[in-house]
């Protein structure tokens, strides 16, 4: 199956998820921003931060009267706030703070008894830094983790801790297990009593523990797995979609797939009937991991009718939810069975594929919706290749593929790879079913310049040598004025055009 034209699956799917990362860092801004309602940049340009203002603050912080250290300390979090939109001025001020003992101090003040108001502030201060990479490095070094952990325990900054260890356990994996280990031992009993039912920001907690690879042994995480599918009881979008996200990130493991997969697969189905939006795009997403990692859900997904909600959202015409839907469909369709892609054909949906290939500008979507037509052709029959070929303007699509602008040279030559295998196996087909002695593919493509769009990657300085000569070979073999196949045997149809990943499936079985 072609994945992204990755050999590795795992390394397909850890593509994806290094892809979200992005998405997930402006969704925690967003929430983070919401929830301090930080005022835009816009209307701070005038309020620039002066650096003898925050160094006589520095002062303060160590002054021996409370009154004097609680005010600046309140002063140091307005100040923190108002540059945290803005990572330059943060970094800059985080610095200071840093180089000024104030951060230490503040974790003085946070081992003794000291108002909740001044606590809180310090907390505010510790979740903004630990949005800085260079100040959550500090923070790490000053054993942050361990020195937070008896507030857990306590309700009223239950919340802030989780924020800062929330943002902590993404940064390396030693963070990540360190927090696990300590603050489990302490949430299990909370969880247990029903004390944080529903908790978003416990919700958030538990699904960065499953943010970085190597994942954490699945029998250890076992308790927040099962916490979070009792929190799909609720109407709450966004909840159900943070731990739909949790959800694509462990299926992404082989070994958790295989044991969690049955209970999470019913529950993406669901989410796909969703109204809210977020929710639909990340069972999709979900969908799709699972099929890049294990051929035994794809028959599941398909009669639970993933390809008519494909559909669906083709017609709503939502962009962002389109993309991941034509990443999971790239995916159910990569299988070694032909029973999806043949249904998908049925169906009549490579009409819609190949208008979103011709109509969509978005370079990223027309590769997705490229593998879905390359993994249909490359797994159906011979009498599906057929249908597909007869429908309206399909070699304006093979045309418009091979026109793609692409980000690297690596990611163009890996999606020309498998275009040229797709229309070797269509022309080979149309070789042997010649009318008037004439390949009509053949005929076809050059009609529609996908051989002229051919030639010009073949003079292409970033076309790699391996890509040149498959081109080669192929308007060769099949001349664009004479028409007729050279040094093609129909034995290499079924030679060495693709490698699959093997699994048997008794889903699969059924259909055969």
């Amino acid at each position: 199956m072609f994945r992204k034209g990755n050999d590795s699956i795992t390394d397909q799917c850890a593509l994806r998820s290094s892809n979200l990362v992005k998405k997930r860092n402006e969704r925690r801004n967003k929430m983070l921003n919401t929830r301090r309602s930080i005022k835009s940049e816009d209307e701070y340009e005038d309020q620039n931060i002066s650096s003898p203002q925050l160094h006589e603050l520095c002062s303060q912080v160590l002054s021996p009267t409370p009154e004097v250290v609680f005010n600046a300390i309140h002063l140091i979090k307005s100040m923190v706030k108002k540059t945290s939109h803005i990572p330059d001025k943060l970094s800059e001020v985080v610095s200071e703070l840093f180089t000024n003992g104030v951060i230490n101090k503040f974790i003085e003040y946070i081992q003794i008894t000291i108002p909740i108001n001044p606590t809180n502030d310090i907390l505010d201060i510790l979740i903004y830094i630990t949005g800085d990479d260079i100040g959550t490095d500090k923070l790490l070094s000053l054993n942050i983790i361990q020195v937070l952990l008896p507030y857990l325990n306590n309700q009223q900054y239950f919340q802030s801790i989780c924020w800062i260890y929330c943002n902590l356990v993404c940064s390396n994996i030693m963070a990540r297990d360190d927090i696990f280990n300590l603050s489990m031992p302490i949430l299990l009993p909370m969880i247990q009593n029903g004390l944080v039912p529903q908790n978003k920001y416990l919700i958030w907690l538990f699904n960065n523990f499953s943010f970085l690879s190597p994942k954490i042994n699945f029998d250890l995480y076992k308790p927040c797995f099962d916490y979070l599918l009792s929190c799909l009881a609720t109407n709450d979008g966004t909840i159900i979609s943070e731990i739909f996200i949790c959800f694509s990130r462990l299926l992404s493991d082989e070994t958790i797939c295989e044991k969690i997969l049955s209970q999470v697969a019913p529950l993406l189905v669901i989410g796909l009937k969703e109204r809210n939006g977020e929710v639909v795009k990340e069972a999709f997403n979900g969908i799709g991991v699972a099929c890049g990692v294990t051929d035994v859900p794809i028959n599941y997904f398909v009669k639970q009718g993933v390809f008519d909600v494909w559909n669906a959202i083709i017609m709503e015409g939502d962009n962002e939810i389109k993309q991941t839907a034509a990443w999971c469909l790239s995916n159910i369709l990569g299988g070694k069975d032909s029973f999806p892609a043949e249904l998908f054909v049925d169906k009549k949906y490579i009409k819609v594929l190949v208008n979103e290939i011709i109509n969509s500008t978005d370079r990223m979507y027309n590769v997705d919706c490229g593998y879905c037509l390359i993994n249909t052709i490359v797994v159906v029959r011979e009498e599906y290749v057929a249908r597909i070929m007869r429908t309206p303007e399909i070699c304006t699509a093979f045309d418009s593929l091979l026109r793609l602008k692409h980000k690297t040279k690596e990611t163009k030559n890996t999606f020309l790879h498998w275009i040229i295998k797709m229309l070797r196996i269509v022309l080979i087909i149309g070789e042997k079913y010649k009318t008037n002695n004439e390949n009509v593919y053949a005929v076809m493509m050059e009609d529609c310049s996908v051989f002229s769009a051919l030639q010009l990657l073949e003079d292409d300085s970033e076309t790699t040598l391996d890509n040149c000569e498959e081109i080669n070979e192929l308007l060769e073999s099949f001349s664009i004025h004479d028409r007729e196949l050279t040094n093609i045997s129909e034995d290499s149809y079924n030679t060495n055009l693709y490698e699959t990943s093997s699994f048997d499936s008794d889903s699969s079985e059924e259909e055969n």
